[in-house]
């Protein structure tokens, strides 16, 4: 949790905005049956319907009932079902579909809840890593924002610009950068993500010398 020195705002505190928003899909809400699949962990349905074709549209398909709007491969990332994501993918979704309304893509819900390997994965399947969601927060920011060490360290390690700061706006963190999140932030795993952003700063500076 962020300390009391940096008081972010309700939008910002990404564990509360994409917790909150993703948390529940009632039965009652109007969802698609891949997109059923996919938060339930339902493998072998899912790849009945990717196989089939069936709802073609339903990775873009929003549903109107949940705040912001979840696709199957948001549910997918939120839950951390790794084997559904590498379905999905691996098929057609879009690395850069976003969720209406706070412009959420897969990347940033993996990163905000800590789902390293998803972030791995979508990385490699070409998910941008310099995206920003409503208030300028790139996946980096959200995994500092989270306190997730082990997801900083996959996004420094993809080649992720450590110091690109929030930008001006409604945001009370405007031009933070995710070192100086981190380093207001209490908890021995913010300790950990200073020293990886130190570190990945680094090399970077190193590199940039190199090819001077």
């Amino acid at each position: 949790m962020l300390c009391s020195k940096i008081e972010p705002c309700r939008h910002c505190t990404l564990t509360y905005s994409f917790k909150k928003k993703f948390a529940t899909h009632g039965a009652q809400c109007p969802v698609t049956r891949l997109f059923i699949a996919a938060k339930n962990n339902d493998a072998k349905n899912v790849s009945k319907l990717l196989a089939a074709r069936i709802n073609s549209d339903a990775l873009f398909e929003m549903d109107e009932s949940d705040d912001g709007g979840s696709f199957a491969l948001l549910a997918a990332a939120k839950q951390g079902h790794v084997d559904i994501v590498k379905l999905l993918a691996g098929a057609y979704a879009s690395m850069h579909m976003r969720s209406p309304r706070d412009h959420v893509t897969p990347l940033h819900m993996a990163a905000s809840l800590g789902h390293a390997s998803i972030v791995e994965m979508l990385i490699a399947k070409g998910a941008e890593t310099s995206v920003r969601a409503k208030f300028g927060i790139t996946p980096l920011i959200a995994a500092v924002i989270g306190g997730h060490a082990n997801v900083v360290a996959v996004l420094v390690a993809s080649g992720v610009n450590i110091d690109e700061p929030i930008p001006p706006g409604d945001c009370n963190l405007e031009a933070h950068t995710a070192l100086h999140i981190a380093t207001q932030a209490e908890g021995s795993n913010y300790q950990e993500i200073v020293e990886l952003l130190i570190r990945g700063n680094f090399k970077t500076h190193a590199r940039r010398k190199t090819y001077m």
